[in-house]
This record gives structure tokens, C-alpha cells and sequence, in this order.
């Protein structure tokens, strides 16, 4: 591909349009907003508390200090990709609650 392939594709009316964006307009809005909820309980809440049930089970033991460090790292990255996940899916769900107003008034 060129460059000025490229750019010619992104002049034409309908480059951003649901055919070409199969995965933003597989649910409605609601969906998004209900997969985004579920997936910021799970990430944030859900996950890092499973972690820190698996290591109140290393109470005595010697390789605590090793799993206390990767642990306490990996939750901090649940809950940072909870709350990507939880953007995303509202950065869809506004976009299709707009594209589907823009379609219902026309």
C-alpha cells in the first residue's frame, strides 16, 4: 500500500462506516455499556481479589515476599486493563447510541 493510496481511502465519505468497523457495531449501545460494566467488576474488582485470596494463602510461606511483589504488580495491571476495557466499550456505546439517533431521525 501507498501513501497516497492511504489517503485517498480516508477521503471518501464512507471510510469510517459500520461495514468497515465490523466489531464496534456488533451490539447496541446498552450492550456496550453492560460487556464495559462487567468487564470493569471482573478486572478491577473481581480478579485482584482472587489474587490477594492466592496470596493470604502463602501466609508461612518462604517464597511470599516473591509472590507478594508479582502479585501486588499484576493487580495494579488488572485494574489498569479494567478500566481501558470499561473506556472502550463506553467509547463504542456512546458512538453507536449517536450513529443509531443519526439513523432513527433520517
Amino acid at each position: 500500500m501507498t501513501l497516497s493510496h492511504n489517503h485517498k481511502n480516508r477521503n471518501t465519505p464512507d471510510a469510517l462506516s459500520s461495514e468497515h468497523l465490523p466489531v464496534a457495531s456488533t451490539l447496541s449501545w446498552k450492550g456496550y455499556i453492560v460487556i464495559g460494566s462487567l468487564l470493569f467488576m471482573v478486572f478491577y474488582w473481581i480478579i485482584p481479589a482472587w489474587l490477594n485470596h492466592e496470596l493470604s494463602t502463602l501466609q508461612n510461606s518462604t517464597i511470599r515476599p516473591i509472590a507478594e511483589a508479582l502479585l501486588m504488580r499484576h493487580i495494579h495491571w488488572m485494574q489498569l486493563a479494567g478500566i481501558v476495557l470499561s473506556a472502550i466499550c463506553t467509547f463504542f456505546a456512546i458512538r453507536n447510541y449517536y450513529a443509531t439517533r443519526a439513523v432513527s431521525k433520517s
